[in-house]
Formats: C-alpha cells, structure tokens, sequence
C-alpha cells in the first residue's frame, strides 16, 4: 500500500517545501512513497510554462532534482512517460471552438479542460481565448494533462493506493490527481498556502481550496474551535491588509497606494457607489459552482449595472479596477475602460492609479464586490457591502446577496441602505489569520524564503539564466504575438 505525492514542478514556493515536508512525513511514518513528476520535455506544458519551453523545463527539473536528493528514506521517485505529439485526440480539436466547450471537457472523467483553462489563463490572462496562439498553449496543456491522467490511472491500476497527496490542484498538472483519487475512492490531501509564514498551510480534504461550502465549513470550525483564544487577532487580520501587509494573499496590492488620497472630483454631497472589481480571469477558471451568477461575467455586470443607473444625477459610480489588472490590455478590461465616455455619472480608476482603496472605502456610501476581500473587509469597516460574485463568505451574513439585477439596482439605489452585522466578517478574519496549521520540516516566511529541513532551494547561475530566457521569451515575445494578433479587437 503506498502514498502518491504529485511534485509536477520545482518552481514554485512554497509549494516545493511544502511537498517536501509531506513526503518526509510519510518516509517517517514508515509508508511506502511513490513521488509523481514532470518529465517535461517536447510537448509537455504546465501553469508556469503554457507554451512549453524547453529553457523553463530544463530550470524546473533542476531544481527538482536537487530537491528530491535531500529526502531521507527510500521511495519510488517516477516522471510522466514523453508526449506522442503526433497523438490524435479528436475531442480536443473540437473543445477549443470555444471557451465553454474546453470548460466542460473532461478525458476519462478527469475535467482535464478546466483545469488546462485555468493553467492558460494564469499566465496569459486571456480570458475569452483571443490570443493567436492560445490553440497552441491550451492544446499542449490538454495533452500535458491526459498524459498525466493516463500515467496516474497505470499507478493506481497496478498498485494499492491509501492517499494522494498534491498541492491546489486547480491547473492542468494537478488536477488529475484529485481526481483520480476521488474516482478510485480514495483520500486526497489538496494542500495551499495562504499567509506570511509557515503556520498558514491548510490542508482541504477531497477537495479544492476553492470549494465555497468546504470553506464555509472550515470557517466555522476555526470560529468554534478558536474564537475564545484568538478573538483579539480578528482586528489585527483587517487592519494588516489595510496597511499594506500580505493575509491570504501572494502580495499586497495597496502597499504602493498613496493613503488618503481620492480623486480631486469626489463628491460627498452625492450617493457615491464603488465597484471593486477583481482580477475576472482568476474567478472564470474556479469551476461550476463559481459560475451561478446574475451575469456572464464582470464585465456584464458593470456594463448593466451602468446603464440602468445613468440617468440618476444623485449617484455616482466608481469603478476600482484590480491593481493586478495593471498589464491586462485584453477586451474583457478595455470595454470597462470605455464607460467612462459613455455615461457621465461613471468614472474609471486605472489599475495603476494611487488611489487609495481603502480612503476610498472609508469615503464611499456602498460598496460593491465580485468576491473579492474587499467585500468583506467593507463589510467589517461598516460599510453596506453588495456581492454579485460568488466567495466563501456569501453565506456568512456580513454582506448583501442579491438574486437578480434589478434587486442589485435597488440595492444601489437605496440612499439610506445600512451595513449588515460583521460577526460573519469576524469570522471569516479569525479563519484567515489563526485557521492555518504548521507542517513539519516546513519553515520561513515570505520575506526571507521557505525552506524544507534547513534546506533552502534556489537556481544555480546556468538555471537562472536558462529560466530567464525561457521567461523572457514567454512574456515578451510569445506573450506580445498572442496579444498582437489576437482574434477580436477593440480600440
């Protein structure tokens, strides 16, 4: 009987340490180990290299390598067989006519589609599949991702499977380890990192991280188990991402704003709404569940929102586009940007604008949010907080749900609307600042790296610049064609 641990990549940290230290555990507790990666290679593609470059795969197993080398014990260390890349796989010629048909493609019940979506959308943030090499990218993706679901379904065909063992399992390289566990009946372990240092790992059963009611659950057994203990860290949790400090996040993304600072042209004197909209590429990829929504998409949303509010001279709409959105030029954000022309009562700030999120929040009447924090952060600093997205706090009281947009407008609309209680607020901070767990072997922080038992991974100087040209290239030169050429253009 053996435990399968996915290790598909060496890039990413803390994800690396942290599949370490798990496979280290099991090697301690006396358990047979089968440690799955990447062969990489032609026609292999994955979230942190979607065209396939040779450069970045040869970076990545590198580091891998060396990775694995500090393990101590014995274990069945195997990689991925080659691509055919002369496989014929009919599905797939025919998923990629269009965004939702690749959504919804699944090989050997493994939503190898979704995931490959995801994994294209990270890094070329393309959300409607305009890029002109987007065909290219999501094809060797695919391919990546059945080849991994034919390698796994050998494993567990050959051998007694009690666990498997992967970090998110949202992208293409991840994902048919979760579901071939579940397929087979089996536990899997999906862990995440969200946090500043090593006590912020959290560990979801069977599931992604990304699954609202699993989260609505974890939420309040942190709220049952730690609220009597820890309550005076819920304040620390809002007020450490309003000054810039990094909470379930990668980064902060208001560090760079100028507090206090608002548009010269702000009015007090009339019903001032903010629309906070999020990063729509990251949400589109998360699956079925995030897709019950009043709207198509975000930008529907502000597009109707807009519209049915322009001809109320007392109310004025301002649309905070994501700082993360800062090098997004695809048409899904430009037609947001064009709104400001198109109604008087709209004004639009850029990405890259210092405005203050936060002097903004404080200054506004309501708030409205696509799920992202900023909706509940609203919500705890008592403001009226309006959701049209979907997000683990939907359910937690803290935060308007409406059902339909003309309850959206009424919303909106409403002069005299009163924030809701922020006890779900509170609950959802707890969750995020005390809910995590620590790991053994697994140490550090975000500042000063992580490391797996003292062992602190980098590049070499011939991995460094390998993995800088294959970037380099990815970004600058595949990236620029992809958008350049693209299928649909608006000016």
């Amino acid at each position: 009987m053996s435990v399968i641990i996915g290790l598909p990549s060496g890039l990413h940290s803390p994800e690396l340490e942290i599949m370490l230290s798990k496979s280290q555990e099991i090697l301690d507790n006396g358990e047979d180990l089968i440690l799955v990666s990447c062969s990489g290679g032609s026609g292999y593609a994955c979230s942190f290299n979607i065209y396939g470059s040779a450069a970045i795969c040869y970076s990545c197993k590198c580091l891998t390598r060396k990775a694995v080398s500090t393990l101590k014990g014995e274990f069945e260390f195997v990689k991925t067989p080659e691509i055919n890349n002369k496989l014929k796989v009919k599905e797939i010629e025919n998923t990629i006519q269009g965004r939702l048909d690749l959504k919804r493609f699944k090989f050997h019940n493994v939503d190898v589609g979704q995931a490959s979506y995801s994994s294209y959308l990270g890094l070329s943030r393309d959300l409607e599949i305009d890029g002109y090499l987007s065909t290219y990218s999501i094809n060797k993706l695919l391919r990546t991702s059945i080849s991994y679901t034919l390698f796994l379904e050998s494993i567990f065909y050959s051998q007694k499977i009690t666990k498997v063992i992967i970090y998110n399992g949202r992208h293409n390289q991840t994902r048919p380890f979760l579901r071939l566990g579940q397929i087979n009946n089996v536990t899997v372990e999906v862990m995440e990192f969200s946090g500043q240092d090593s006590s912020c790992v959290y560990v979801f059963q069977n599931n992604l991280p990304q699954d609202i009611k699993l989260l609505e659950l974890k939420m309040q057994f942190s709220w049952d188990s730690l609220k009597e203990k820890f309550s005076e860290s819920i304040p620390y949790y809002y007020k450490i991402k309003r000054n810039g400090g990094v909470v379930n996040d990668k980064k902060s993304f208001t560090a760079s704003q100028v507090t206090g600072f608002i548009p010269l042209s702000f009015n007090n004197l009339v019903h001032n709404v903010v629309i906070f909209n999020s990063s729509e590429d990251e949400y589109a990829s998360l699956g079925e569940e995030y897709e019950s929504l009043i709207y198509k998409n975000q930008s529907d949303a502000i597009e109707r929102i807009t519209s049915s509010l322009s001809s109320f001279e007392n109310i004025k709409i301002w649309i905070r586009i994501h700082p993360n959105l800062k090098a997004v030029r695809w048409n899904f954000i430009r037609r947001v940007y064009k709104l400001e022309t198109l109604y008087k009562n709209v004004s639009v700030i850029y990405p890259d604008s210092n405005v203050s999120t936060y002097t903004l929040l404080d200054s506004c009447n309501t708030v409205v949010s696509f799920g992202s924090t900023i909706g509940i952060e609203a919500s705890y600093w008592g403001k009226p907080s309006v959701l049209i997205g979907r997000s683990s706090y939907e359910n937690l009281g803290s935060v308007y749900v409406p059902k339909s947009h003309s309850e959206v407008i009424s919303l909106l609309k409403d002069e005299k609307l009163k924030p809701l209680p922020r006890d779900g607020a509170e609950k959802f901070g707890l969750h995020w600042i005390k809910g995590g767990v620590s790991i053994k072997y697994f140490e550090g922080d975000r500042n000063n790296g992580f490391t797996f038992n003292k062992f602190n991974f980098s590049k070499n100087l011939i991995e460094y610049v390998f993995f800088a040209i294959g970037k380099l290239i990815e970004i600058y030169i595949l990236g620029f064609i992809n958008y350049l050429f693209r299928k649909n253009k608006i000016s």
